[in-house]
Protein backbone atom coordinates (compact mmCIF):
# COMPACT_ATOMS: atom_id res chain seq x y z
CA UNK A 1 0.00 0.00 0.00
CA UNK A 2 2.36 2.95 -1.47
CA UNK A 3 -0.03 5.73 -0.92
CA UNK A 4 2.34 8.46 -2.85
CA UNK A 5 2.56 5.78 -5.77
CA UNK A 6 -1.29 5.92 -5.69
CA UNK A 7 -2.11 9.59 -5.37
CA UNK A 8 0.34 10.58 -7.95
CA UNK A 9 -0.46 8.04 -10.59
CA UNK A 10 -4.26 8.79 -9.65
CA UNK A 11 -3.15 12.43 -10.33
CA UNK A 12 -1.21 11.42 -13.31
CA UNK A 13 0.26 14.11 -16.11
CA UNK A 14 -2.82 15.52 -16.29
CA UNK A 15 -3.23 16.63 -13.20
CA UNK A 16 0.24 17.91 -12.46
CA UNK A 17 -0.21 19.85 -16.07
CA UNK A 18 -3.32 21.71 -14.40
CA UNK A 19 -1.73 22.41 -11.44
CA UNK A 20 1.13 24.08 -13.00
CA UNK A 21 -1.58 26.04 -14.62
CA UNK A 22 -3.13 27.09 -11.63
CA UNK A 23 -0.19 27.99 -10.12
CA UNK A 24 2.44 29.31 -12.80
CA UNK A 25 4.97 27.17 -11.95
CA UNK A 26 6.49 24.73 -14.40
CA UNK A 27 5.89 21.21 -14.48
CA UNK A 28 8.60 19.88 -13.16
CA UNK A 29 8.57 21.61 -10.15
CA UNK A 30 5.07 20.89 -9.70
CA UNK A 31 6.01 17.49 -9.61
CA UNK A 32 8.87 17.67 -7.05
CA UNK A 33 6.47 19.49 -5.41
CA UNK A 34 3.46 16.85 -5.40
CA UNK A 35 6.06 14.92 -4.57
CA UNK A 36 7.46 16.18 -1.11
CA UNK A 37 3.33 17.84 -0.13
CA UNK A 38 1.88 13.72 0.18
CA UNK A 39 4.38 12.04 2.54
CA UNK A 40 4.24 16.16 4.80
CA UNK A 41 0.81 15.57 4.96
CA UNK A 42 0.56 12.21 5.85
CA UNK A 43 3.07 12.95 8.46
CA UNK A 44 1.38 15.81 10.01
CA UNK A 45 -1.87 13.18 10.36
CA UNK A 46 -0.07 10.90 11.88
CA UNK A 47 1.33 12.59 14.18
CA UNK A 48 -2.22 14.20 15.15
CA UNK A 49 -3.60 10.34 15.22
CA UNK A 50 -1.19 9.68 17.96
CA UNK A 51 -3.70 11.81 20.37
CA UNK A 52 -6.87 10.05 21.05
CA UNK A 53 -8.69 13.56 20.45
CA UNK A 54 -6.85 14.14 17.06
CA UNK A 55 -7.43 10.71 16.29
CA UNK A 56 -11.00 10.94 16.77
CA UNK A 57 -10.95 14.45 15.09
CA UNK A 58 -10.08 12.49 11.68
CA UNK A 59 -12.66 9.63 12.51
CA UNK A 60 -15.26 12.11 12.58
CA UNK A 61 -13.61 14.06 9.22
CA UNK A 62 -13.53 10.71 7.48
CA UNK A 63 -17.04 9.68 8.74
CA UNK A 64 -19.02 13.26 7.80
CA UNK A 65 -17.54 14.55 4.61
CA UNK A 66 -14.02 12.06 3.55
CA UNK A 67 -15.25 8.81 2.16
CA UNK A 68 -13.12 8.27 -0.54
CA UNK A 69 -15.96 9.78 -3.14
CA UNK A 70 -13.24 12.20 -4.60
CA UNK A 71 -11.08 9.41 -5.70
CA UNK A 72 -14.02 8.87 -8.35
CA UNK A 73 -13.63 12.54 -10.04
CA UNK A 74 -10.40 13.25 -9.46
CA UNK A 75 -10.18 15.41 -12.73
CA UNK A 76 -13.41 17.36 -11.71
CA UNK A 77 -11.76 18.40 -8.30
CA UNK A 78 -8.70 19.04 -10.25
CA UNK A 79 -10.30 21.37 -13.07
CA UNK A 80 -12.55 23.25 -10.26
CA UNK A 81 -10.92 23.18 -7.32
CA UNK A 82 -12.78 24.18 -4.09
CA UNK A 83 -9.40 25.16 -1.77
CA UNK A 84 -11.59 26.30 1.46
CA UNK A 85 -11.77 22.51 2.40
CA UNK A 86 -8.01 21.88 2.09
CA UNK A 87 -7.65 25.10 4.06
CA UNK A 88 -9.42 23.75 6.67
CA UNK A 89 -7.99 20.61 6.87
CA UNK A 90 -4.77 22.03 6.82
CA UNK A 91 -5.82 24.25 9.88
CA UNK A 92 -6.40 21.70 11.59
CA UNK A 93 -3.54 19.40 11.35
CA UNK A 94 -0.96 21.63 10.33
CA UNK A 95 -2.30 24.81 12.82
CA UNK A 96 0.23 27.95 13.30
CA UNK A 97 2.82 26.20 11.53
CA UNK A 98 1.76 25.92 8.25
CA UNK A 99 3.50 28.87 6.68
CA UNK A 100 6.58 27.82 7.92
CA UNK A 101 5.86 23.97 6.90
CA UNK A 102 5.06 26.05 3.10
CA UNK A 103 8.25 27.55 3.10
CA UNK A 104 10.50 24.74 3.88
CA UNK A 105 8.77 22.88 1.24
CA UNK A 106 8.80 25.59 -1.56
CA UNK A 107 12.78 26.12 -1.02
CA UNK A 108 13.22 22.12 -1.26
CA UNK A 109 10.72 21.52 -4.57
CA UNK A 110 11.39 24.89 -6.43
CA UNK A 111 7.87 26.23 -6.56
CA UNK A 112 6.71 29.68 -4.64
CA UNK A 113 5.34 29.48 -0.99
CA UNK A 114 1.91 31.18 -2.62
CA UNK A 115 2.07 27.73 -4.79
CA UNK A 116 2.64 25.94 -2.00
CA UNK A 117 -0.07 26.59 -0.29
CA UNK A 118 -2.34 26.31 -3.49
CA UNK A 119 -0.83 22.82 -4.04
CA UNK A 120 -1.30 21.36 -0.26
CA UNK A 121 -4.79 22.41 -0.25
CA UNK A 122 -6.13 21.03 -3.50
CA UNK A 123 -4.26 17.80 -2.30
CA UNK A 124 -5.49 17.59 2.07
CA UNK A 125 -9.03 16.23 0.32
CA UNK A 126 -7.71 13.89 -1.92
CA UNK A 127 -5.60 12.58 0.82
CA UNK A 128 -8.32 12.66 3.39
CA UNK A 129 -10.98 10.91 0.69
CA UNK A 130 -8.08 8.13 0.52
CA UNK A 131 -7.85 7.61 4.07
CA UNK A 132 -11.88 7.56 3.79
CA UNK A 133 -11.86 4.91 1.44
CA UNK A 134 -9.66 3.05 3.33
CA UNK A 135 -11.35 3.20 6.31
CA UNK A 136 -14.26 1.63 4.49
CA UNK A 137 -12.73 -1.46 2.89
CA UNK A 138 -11.24 -2.23 6.14
CA UNK A 139 -14.09 -1.57 8.54
CA UNK A 140 -12.25 0.83 10.50
CA UNK A 141 -14.90 2.38 13.43
CA UNK A 142 -12.58 3.53 16.07
CA UNK A 143 -9.84 6.46 16.52
CA UNK A 144 -7.33 3.73 17.65
CA UNK A 145 -8.22 2.15 14.33
CA UNK A 146 -7.55 5.13 12.38
CA UNK A 147 -4.42 5.97 14.26
CA UNK A 148 -3.11 2.13 13.46
CA UNK A 149 -4.28 3.08 9.82
CA UNK A 150 -1.91 6.29 9.80
CA UNK A 151 1.05 4.46 11.15
CA UNK A 152 0.92 1.49 8.49
CA UNK A 153 0.41 4.28 5.51
CA UNK A 154 3.12 5.99 6.78
CA UNK A 155 5.18 3.37 7.10
CA UNK A 156 5.08 2.18 3.76
CA UNK A 157 6.35 5.61 2.56
CA UNK A 158 9.47 4.60 3.45
CA UNK A 159 12.54 6.35 4.25
CA UNK A 160 11.61 7.36 7.74
CA UNK A 161 8.16 8.44 6.39
CA UNK A 162 9.60 10.68 3.61
CA UNK A 163 8.24 8.76 0.37
CA UNK A 164 10.22 8.75 -2.75
CA UNK A 165 10.49 12.52 -2.80
CA UNK A 166 13.60 12.17 -0.75
CA UNK A 167 12.03 14.45 2.71
CA UNK A 168 12.76 13.57 5.79
CA UNK A 169 10.17 15.31 7.52
CA UNK A 170 8.88 12.94 10.56
CA UNK A 171 10.82 15.13 13.19
CA UNK A 172 9.46 18.42 11.96
CA UNK A 173 6.01 17.12 11.77
CA UNK A 174 6.49 16.01 15.61
CA UNK A 175 7.18 19.28 16.44
CA UNK A 176 4.35 20.91 15.19
CA UNK A 177 2.04 19.27 17.80
CA UNK A 178 -1.93 17.81 17.88
CA UNK A 179 -4.79 18.21 16.35
CA UNK A 180 -5.86 21.84 17.65
CA UNK A 181 -2.12 23.20 15.83
CA UNK A 182 -0.10 23.60 19.22
CA UNK A 183 3.55 23.34 19.23
CA UNK A 184 5.62 21.21 21.78
CA UNK A 185 8.14 24.16 20.91
CA UNK A 186 8.73 27.23 20.09
CA UNK A 187 8.78 28.63 15.99
CA UNK A 188 12.15 28.71 16.36
CA UNK A 189 12.57 25.00 17.00
CA UNK A 190 10.82 23.86 14.67
CA UNK A 191 12.60 26.30 12.38
CA UNK A 192 15.92 25.24 13.42
CA UNK A 193 15.03 21.08 13.20
CA UNK A 194 13.63 21.73 9.35
CA UNK A 195 16.72 23.53 8.46
CA UNK A 196 18.99 20.77 9.71
CA UNK A 197 16.63 18.31 7.22
CA UNK A 198 16.99 20.42 4.50
CA UNK A 199 20.61 21.06 4.82
CA UNK A 200 21.78 17.26 4.84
Amino acid sequence: MDILKIITSQLGEDAISNLSSMTGENQENTGRAVQAAVPTLLNALNNNSNDPHGAEGILNALNNKHDGSILDSLSGVLNNPDLSDGDGILKHILGDKREVVETSLSNKSGVSSKSMHKILAMLAPIIMGYLGKQKSQNNINSSEGISDLLTSVVGSLGNNGSGSGGLDLGDVLNVIGGFTGKSKSGAGGLLGTIGKLFNK
